[in-house]
């Protein structure tokens, strides 16, 4: 699980992908902390930046169907 973004060139569909792959390695999506956490350190940028860019909407598409 590499990053493949460079100089933060990434957005909502690249956030719930990411997502996924976290679901896809374990049985269940970790907690929404957790879940930031691990994407802060994957797209190496700040909780706020991934907050903009759609990381609550994710998380609730993958963990409540939403």
């Amino acid at each position: 699980m590499g990053n493949e973004t460079t100089h933060g060139r990434f957005g909502f569909s690249q956030i719930l992908e990411a997502m996924a792959q976290l679901r896809a390695h374990g049985t269940d999506l970790p907690d929404r902390r957790a879940a930031l956490n691990a994407l802060v350190e994957r797209f190496e940028t700040s909780e706020d930046i991934l907050l903009e860019r759609g990381f609550d909407k994710a998380y609730r598409r993958l963990v409540e169907g939403v």
